[in-house]
């Protein structure tokens, strides 16, 4: 009797190192892909919103059961024709009720799930008709603030006679959000080499910028105000969600068509600013 409890610890603690060890294993994968980008020359990608969008998704992954076609495709790691694969995958055989499932779907690959594992979940779901209350969004609501110094240790020549502000860089990124409904922030920046509170910037930061996006609002899909990127279509900007750079034609994460999105990095080139809305 004892033999067989030593042997039943000891294959469950195997089974759990072996969880442990894939989980970590999956957690790492998708950093690799990230350092790897960061790595490659000229990608034309906001990679500071990347990782801030894989890492809201991270807090709150993607239910598969439940996914429209605009959350599946928000999964930079996701290909158009996996994500109609997955679509029809759940259509003809109902909900899944494991996430390997996930490699019973056609052209979907290991590594590519190794990617997926941390941003998707299958979790059942109460259904939210109405937009939350005040008293809600207050409770659950999470408050984000960044601030960024970079202090360079050498002096640059240019400063010697061309730049009329301090070689220091700052910025400053304040968000609230309620899930993936409501999402209000501000940036600011000050480049290298900008005057602050002084001469022609009398404003302090010389680039300010505000958005607003609020989701699923009766027929209302998307609303956004202020600055924002859409991804419609297979347009050579549009389609890339407007980005502007030499690769932005190239195919990569942000070639996919994810709707209409927040703008809350600090780039600011890759953007459209004004009232955009999407309705179901």
């Amino acid at each position: 009797m004892k033999n067989t409890n030593s042997c039943l610890l000891l294959w469950l603690y195997l089974l759990l190192y072996a969880v442990g060890s894939y989980a970590q294993s999956s957690e790492s994968r998708w950093e690799e892909w990230i350092e790897d980008l960061a790595h490659e020359e000229e990608s034309g990608m906001d990679l500071e919103s990347l990782i801030e969008e894989l890492a809201f998704l991270r807090e709150e992954p993607v239910d598969l059961n439940r996914a429209t076609r605009d959350q599946l495709e928000s999964l930079p790691f996701l290909t158009p024709l996996q994500v109609e694969n997955i679509l029809a995958y759940i259509y003809m055989n109902g909900p899944m009720q494991t996430l390997y499932e996930l490699q019973l779907v056609e052209e979907m690959d290991w590594q590519t799930l190794e990617r997926l594992l941390p941003f998707v979940t299958l979790r059942p779901v109460v259904p939210e008709n109405r937009f939350p209350a005040v008293k809600q969004l207050c409770s659950y609501g999470k408050h984000q603030l960044i601030t960024r110094l970079d202090i360079p240790f050498y002096r640059r020549k240019g400063y010697e006679k061309n730049y009329l502000g301090t070689p220091y860089y700052h910025a400053l990124r304040y968000e609230f959000r309620y899930k993936d409904r409501l999402h209000v922030g501000m940036t600011a920046e000050k480049d290298a080499g900008e005057p602050m509170f002084a001469l022609h910037n009398k404003q302090g930061y010389d680039h300010y910028s505000f958005y607003f996006l609020v989701k699923d609002i009766g027929p209302l899909h998307t609303l956004a105000v202020g600055n924002y990127r859409i991804g419609f279509g297979e347009g050579l900007i549009l389609g890339s969600g407007f980005l502007t750079g030499k690769s932005a034609t190239l195919s990569g994460p942000d070639l996919r068509t994810a709707g209409i999105r927040k703008h809350a990095s600090t780039d600011e080139y890759n953007y459209l600013r004004g009232v955009a809305a999407s309705i179901n």
